[in-house]
């Protein structure tokens, strides 16, 4: 399924709400959540994310066990989205300086300030960043739940592993016998996340909760 029909309320919502509750699971299925600020863009038509966030032992055994993460966002004004994704750390440096950008941009949705890095930079003993790479988006907006309508509509996306290896989009299909446009899943998210990795939390790390 094509992204694009979720796009806009996609990145609006998950900037204007900005904090959102990340999910991890370790080894033996039991989950742990804590309080990100990833940033969300959607890039070839695909929906990508990035958490500046810390490595600290527990997260890093869950996404070595698990590497996906579910990332829940909702307002007081009844605006939810869901993104399940799979993730990666990320180790190149052209890309972490990528990731800089992207957070040293004006709040919202990025940073702004990220002197708490100093002259280190992307270098920083503590800057750390994992790359999500959704699979399944679901969005409700406020005006559904206000009309009554609580009903997720679905549909698939599939990948082209020939492509997704060597950097290529993915195809998408629509599923005729599933409702459009509320909710979007990719396949195969573990062989994305890592082949588009091959290829190339606080905003000062002094207070970033070690979760």
């Amino acid at each position: 399924m094509d992204f694009e029909p979720l796009r806009a309320d996609f990145l609006r919502i998950t900037a204007s709400i900005v904090y959102c509750t990340v999910t991890t699971v370790d080894s033996q299925g039991r989950p742990r959540s804590r309080v990100m600020h990833p940033i969300f863009e959607v890039v070839d038509g695909v929906p990508r994310g990035w958490a500046l966030t810390d490595r600290t032992p527990l997260k890093d055994r869950h996404i070595a066990a698990n590497p996906y993460v579910c990332c829940s966002y909702w307002s007081p004004a009844q605006d939810t989205v869901t993104i399940d994704s799979a993730a990666a750390w990320v180790e190149d440096a052209d890309v972490l300086h990528q990731v800089w950008d992207v957070f040293a941009a004006p709040d919202p949705p990025g940073w702004g300030d990220l002197s708490g890095y100093g002259e280190a930079g992307t270098y920083h003993p503590r800057f750390h960043v994992l790359r999500l790479d959704p699979y399944r988006v679901q969005i409700l907006r406020g005006d559904q739940f206000a009309a009554g309508d609580f009903t997720p509509r679905r549909g698939s996306a599939l990948v082209d592993s020939r492509l997704t290896k060597h950097g290529g989009v993915p195809h998408w299909s629509r599923s005729p016998h599933i409702r459009p446009a509320r909710c979007w899943r990719m396949t195969n998210p573990v062989l994305t996340a890592t082949s588009l990795l091959s290829r190339g939390n606080s905003r000062h790390p002094a207070c970033t909760p070690r979760t």
